[in-house]
């Protein structure tokens, strides 16, 4: 059975599932897929990698098709005691689901952009041009396994400690024979649309019809005064605004990026693990008895979806326990308790595995406030803050009701921890953490600046939704550059077959190899900036290459020690070695011009 079909009946036993919880629910259809689909989604990737990691893809796939089917079955005799969330249905509205179709438009049509290709500019919008080939490398890897194992693409010898399992379905994907470009772009857009509806879904059912029209173009938006202070500066500035992105300005203290092509593009499985949030954050202002169990749960499959979107998550059920949850979390039964206990712990050693058992030297403090190493260091921090997160702040503010207690105070919590404490090497990481308070407060906050003052809606306008739509249309203007040349795709496509899907290879250190990127090779070294913020020590590897085309003594014993057997000879290697390749110790493999092994 291939691959291709074997997800369609997937597909069709989450809509059974579906037509199941819409039933026992009373749910509208529509909401009911909103809610379900992350859920489901996210039981598929850890129940698919497991059968696969485990059994092989063959019987894998076979095992989880089984699976699939017995789930679908087995839900329609569950006995109705067995009680799931409740949730009203959603009054959906013209205008809503029109705000929702615009930001999904928005959000697809740059995605489409920045998919292997990326703006000629060195600012927030070529980000997805950076981030991007790390996710299609993992892929890649997993694809051309026959039985995957957890190994780092570009550092030869590390455990994948990323989360990588939104990577695993693009490679699934690209084994059903989908190609580069729709493996990657396709489960990240279905779950930005999702992600894009449940903040509308969440928001009209907390306020009126315009809450719904509010809360996408939030998160669209970015929440930050940036595009507000750069207009006002200049004169001309349609045309500044064709040339500058306005979401990135070191020199002034701007550096919020645009939540799109700054964050939730190139972080591709961020949408989910935030489709995910928002359902746990719906769990954390329920009282309903059931709620801690379902938020519990959800929580603990996260680290491997996003680390962010667990860290968010988990700081929320937490505040919720000790708020919304407390009166009748103790006198839940034994074997609850007992459950919720096994999934903390399941949680934590997700985490301690994706940390290697040791820090490696994050959380350190910030003492000057966030990115006061990103940008020029005149800037004072006040001026940082407003720039930067005013419209952010506002937005927790309007949350700051009795109902929503958990969420303003998680979020409020999160801005603190973004701004003083660095989560990972690069302090531009802790921006990720507001990203996670944006998406947490934007359906809240749209439900109270939909029946607000107009100037509190013309202030939100300005703060919190011009600086995305000004980024969008920069990244519009911006001219196109592939991720890598047909060229080099075609010299993958001769090299496979014609060495092990698991070699290791000695290649250039550069963060688009097609090596890995198209090949799914695993490189000895790759990109030292993704290097660096893993905490990896890639100092020994980094000069590594061009002594071991010459042939010298420590280096190829270096790569020996590492298991590379394989050297990537291409421009990149001969524009950075001066084209000196040492035959005596390399020679071709045959049918390759750019591959060479190991005498």
């Amino acid at each position: 059975m291939s691959v291709a079909l074997i997800l369609l009946w997937s597909l069709g036993c989450f809509a059974s599932l579906g037509l199941w919880v819409h039933r026992r629910t009373k749910l509208d259809l529509l909401s009911t897929l909103l809610i379900c689909f992350p859920l489901v989604l996210v039981g598929f990737l850890w129940v698919s990698f497991g059968f696969v990691w485990l059994l092989g893809y063959a019987w894998g796939l076979t095992m989880l098709v089984l699976f699939c089917t017995a789930i679908a079955a087995g839900v329609w005799r569950i006995p109705a005691r067995y009680k799931l969330p409740h949730f009203h249905s959603t009054s959906w509205s013209k205008t809503s689901l029109g705000s929702w179709a615009i930001t999904s438009v928005v959000a697809g049509t740059l995605a489409f952009r920045h998919v292997l290709s990326g703006p000629l500019r060195d600012s927030s919008i070529s980000s997805s041009w950076g981030d991007l080939p790390l996710h299609l490398s993992i892929a890649s890897f997993f694809a051309r396994q026959e039985v995957p194992h957890l190994e780092l693409p570009i550092f030869a010898g590390e455990p994948l400690r990323y989360p990588f399992l939104f990577d695993w379905l693009s490679s699934l994907l690209l084994r059903g024979g989908f190609s580069y470009r729709a493996s990657m772009l396709l489960p990240w857009l279905v779950c930005m649309i999702v992600l894009l509806g449940l903040l509308t879904m969440i928001a009209q059912r907390q306020g009126s019809r315009w809450s719904g029209v509010w809360a996408p173009l939030l998160l669209i938006g970015g929440g930050a005064a940036s595009a507000a202070y750069w207009i006002t500066q200049l004169s001309g500035w349609k045309e500044t605004l064709a040339t500058q992105d306005v979401t990135w300005i070191g020199s002034e203290g701007i550096a919020w990026m645009g939540t799109l092509t700054g964050y939730l593009i190139p972080q591709r499985h961020f949408p989910l693990g935030l489709a995910c949030l928002c359902l746990v954050g719906m769990l954390a202002i329920s009282k309903r008895k059931e709620a801690p169990l379902w938020a519990a749960v959800i929580t603990a499959l996260l680290p491997l979806v996003h680390v962010h979107a667990f860290l968010a998550a988990g700081l929320l059920c937490l505040v919720a326990a000790l708020t919304t949850w407390r009166e009748h979390l103790l006198k839940r039964p034994i074997w609850q308790l007992v459950f919720l206990a096994v999934l903390v712990v399941a949680a934590l050693l997700q985490i301690k595995y994706q940390s290697g058992g040791e820090s490696r030297g994050f959380f350190a403090t910030l003492p000057h406030g966030w990115i006061r190493d990103e940008i020029e260091l005149t800037v004072p921090a006040w001026k940082r803050l407003t720039l930067n997160l005013s419209g952010l702040i506002l937005l927790v503010v309007l949350c700051w009701r009795k109902s929503w207690q958990p969420i303003a105070l998680t979020a409020s919590l999160l801005l603190v921890i973004g701004w003083f404490f660095r989560t990972q090497p690069y302090s531009w990481d802790n921006s990720k953490h507001f990203l996670t308070v944006l998406v947490l407060v934007a359906p809240y906050a749209a439900a109270r600046i939909s029946s607000s003052h107009w100037s509190l809606r013309v202030a939100v306008l300005v703060l919190c939704i011009v600086p995305g739509f000004a980024s969008w249309y920069t990244d519009m203007h911006a001219q196109q550059n592939p991720l890598i040349y047909d060229s080099e795709q075609r010299l993958v496509e001769q090299v496979r077959g014609k060495i092990p899907a698991t070699s290791r290879i000695l290649t250039a250190g550069d963060h688009n190899h097609p090596a890995a990127v198209f090949g799914g090779y695993v490189m000895h070294a790759g990109y030292t900036g993704w290097l660096y913020s893993y905490g990896l020590p890639y100092g020994e590897r980094y000069y590594t290459l061009c002594g071991a085309v010459k042939g010298e003594v420590a280096p190829l014993q270096q790569i020996a020690d590492n298991g590379v057997q394989y050297l990537w000879w291409g421009g990149r290697e001969k524009h950075a070695c001066g084209n000196v390749l040492n035959t005596a110790y390399w020679r071709p493999v045959a049918g390759s011009d750019v591959v060479y092994q190991r005498r």
